[in-house]
Formats: C-alpha cells, structure tokens, sequence
C-alpha cells in the first residue's frame, strides 16, 4: 500500500459503508437468479407489509452506476437495460442483452416499516460479467425524512479475475464515493477525496461473480459449512472471511404459494450473522439481519430469470 487514508477518512468510510457491506453480504447466495428456460411475468411475493414504491436515484448515483462499455463492434445497450438508468427498474422496464442475464427485487424493511427497495443484477458481457447492487430508502430521523441512495457495481472476468469496482453512498448533502481498478496484480483505489490506495490483491479474494458461482457449485441440498475470504473495499480494502452455513429445509410464501428452500446463515467479520431461504440455484426469497437496534428484512418481489445457465 503506497499511501494510506488519513484516520478521519477511514472513519467516515466504516460507518457510512457498513450498511452498503451488509446489502453485498445479504445477496452472497443468489447469484440474481435461476436457470430458467423462459419466465417474463411478475412475480410478486406475499408480505405482511405493503407499499415500497421507490423514487429515482440521485442524478449523483446514475452517473456512478456506468456500466461497462461495450466491446467494438458489439450491439450498444439500449436505454431500457443500462445499469446507469439512475432508477431502480421495475418488471416492465427489464431487458435481458444476454440470455444469461438476471434480475432479483426486493422490498426492504427496517424494524417491520416498509423503506424502499433494493435491486440485484447480472450482466454478461463478452467474456466479463457486471454485478450491480442498488437501494433506495425513504428513512425518518428525529422526526426529518432521510432519502438514501447507495450503489455497488463490480467487474470482473468470468474466470475470477478482478477488473473494477465502483461504489457510492448518497445521503443528499453527504456523498461518498469509492471506486478500484485490477492493474498486474494491485488494485489501484481512489476514495473520492483525492487519497488513492495501490493495495496488493490477494487471489483468494473473491469478488461477487465468483463467489456466486461458487456458492451455485457447492449447492444448498447437504447441510455444511463453508469459509472463503471476499473482497471487501468498504471494510479496509482488505478480505473479510465469510463463513456460509446450510442448515437444513425450510418454507417461505412466494407468488401466494408455500414454497420449499433451503435455509442458510451468513457471516462475516465485523457483521451480525445474515439469514435466509434459498431455492435449489441459490435464489433467496427472504433476507433477515440485524444490526444494532434496525432488524432489516428484505422480500423477494420481482425476478428475471436468465434463459441459459450463466455457469455452462
């Protein structure tokens, strides 16, 4: 490491970003979705809460969510499949570019209040693959309506090897930004204050593509217990080790109807443990986790499913 972060910087990053660790923690397990051979209706989950129609993201969080350009000569993404719509995109506004993208929507609630909603993404793309994971929250502080916007894009190859990242938390007059780029076996990290980072990249970490992939592999049928190290920039640009645990069959409510899944406990270093109900490919239909006195519970609401298996 070439140059380190003054002490109030990385202070201000543990307690802003958290949160944002925790959302990419949350969605370890489901890769954005299933294997499915076509499913274009909205799926919509029974919740005892109601509500969690979005606002737009910050201008800020659009022109922080690029997505990665494409190679010469390939077909432009139109307007409706950019990750840097700036909105977080319902069932209708979906559009697949590769048969082996997906989509997962989630209603977020803290402390049983609905808040707003959080998307998950795949995107392929030649030989890369983009993973995108983008909140929106409507949140009261004494008394004050807080609009929050957070964004984490990460690209990668599809063999594993790191190629960017890019995050941002928005909180109206407060924004923060981070972004990396993979150079010969260093990740080149720039703060948003000017402060940039040359970290040496250990190979055991993994970004989100492979750690779904991984995750897919090792399945969800057989109770066990599996440790790996993740790449965490907002937590001391360093790997955290995850510990991700199969506990055995549970049910959740899904579409109105009682569905089998394979419950699953997540954690992590400086996190609460993390739990959920997953299908067979990985696919959570709820999240649970509590940090502090704020209980977050996220319901699956909307999915687009990859019409090829992302992992053949």
């Amino acid at each position: 490491m070439t140059k380190v972060a003054p002490p109030r910087t990385a202070a201000r990053w543990r307690h802003a970003l958290t949160l944002i660790a925790a959302f990419s923690l949350m969605l370890v397990w489901n890769g954005c979705g299933r294997h499915k051979a076509s499913d274009t209706k909205t799926d919509k989950a029974t919740s005892s809460s109601t509500g969690g129609t979005s606002k737009p993201v910050s201008r800020a969080a659009a022109e922080n969510m690029a997505a990665p350009r494409p190679r010469q000569g390939a077909r432009p993404a139109r307007p409706s499949a950019r990750l840097d719509s700036g909105r977080l995109t319902r069932e209708a506004e979906w559009e697949a570019m590769d048969p082996r993208d997906s989509r997962a929507v989630y209603r977020v609630r803290f402390n049983g209040q609905v808040v707003g909603r959080l998307v998950a993404e795949e995107r392929y793309h030649a030989s890369q693959m983009t993973t995108s994971v983008r909140a929106s929250f409507k949140l009261l502080r004494a008394g004050t309506q807080i609009k929050i916007a957070s964004s984490e894009l990460y690209n990668e190859k599809l063999d594993g090897t790191p190629v960017s990242f890019r995050i941002l938390f928005d909180q109206g007059a407060s924004k923060i930004k981070m972004s990396g780029v993979y150079q010969n076996g260093f990740m080149v990290v720039d703060d948003g204050s000017g402060t940039k980072q040359k970290v040496k990249y250990d190979k055991r970490w993994l970004f989100p593509g492979a750690e779904s992939r991984m995750a897919r592999k090792a399945g969800y049928r057989h109770k066990g217990t599996t440790t790996y190290l993740k790449f965490q920039p907002q937590m001391g640009l360093k790997g955290v080790t995850v510990t991700r645990q199969i506990l055995g069959d549970g049910t959740a409510t899904f579409k109105g109807k009682t569905v089998h899944c394979h419950k699953i406990r997540v954690t992590a270093a400086q996190f609460p443990p993390q739990d959920a109900c997953v299908d067979d490919r990985g696919m959570a239909y709820n999240m649970t986790f509590a940090m502090g006195i704020v209980t977050m519970h996220m319901d699956l609401i909307e999915k687009n499913d990859p019409t090829k298996d992302p992992d053949k």
